[in-house]
């Protein structure tokens, strides 16, 4: 299926025929989009990414994170950081998952973070992805990674009106 099949479904928020769309083809449109906001001059549209990934996850292509996460340790940068966190929002959301969320692939969002300085607002974006992982049925050991990254969040000052904002989404995550 073509890149602009596959946009039209997704506008058309089908997430029925967005199943029928191979993985391979499913990868190849993520890939294009994410590239796209990663080359454009204005931030990343957080809306946008977010809701494919909660569209890709009742899809049941759960296995999207995979493709978000080698394309984000292909070139790891702050705002690829935040593209890919804000697409796992979604895609880790687990009202509209049926999986639990890939320790491998926490594994690997959190290596890549170690090697990037995020600003604020992409340490937001990283810490509402991983307030999805503890909001799953995931194993203890793979929650413990989460948590111990959130707390680590929790110790770093943000300024008004982040820190707030911060502050509630670890509360709530912890």
């Amino acid at each position: 299926m073509n890149l602009e099949s596959i946009e039209s479904v997704v506008r058309a928020r089908d997430a029925e025929q967005l199943r029928n769309i191979p993985e391979a083809d499913l990868e190849a449109f993520l890939v294009s989009l994410f590239t796209e906001s990663d080359d454009s001059n204005n931030p990343p549209d957080f809306d946008r990414l977010m809701s494919l990934g909660i569209l890709t996850a009742r899809s049941g292509h759960e296995e999207a994170d995979r493709p978000a996460i080698r394309w984000l340790l292909i070139g790891p940068s702050d705002k690829r950081m935040d593209i890919v966190c804000a697409f796992l929002n979604g895609l880790w959301n687990r009202p509209y998952r049926k999986g639990p969320v890939s320790g491998k692939r926490l594994e690997q969002l959190v290596a890549a973070r170690r090697g990037i300085n995020l600003d604020a607002s992409t340490e937001y974006s990283y810490a509402q992805a991983l307030s999805q992982v503890m909001r799953s049925d995931v194993d203890e050991t793979i929650k413990e990674i989460a948590r111990a990254e959130l707390e680590r969040i929790a110790k770093q000052t943000f300024q008004p009106p982040l820190d707030s904002l911060m502050a509630s989404l670890i509360e709530r995550a912890l």
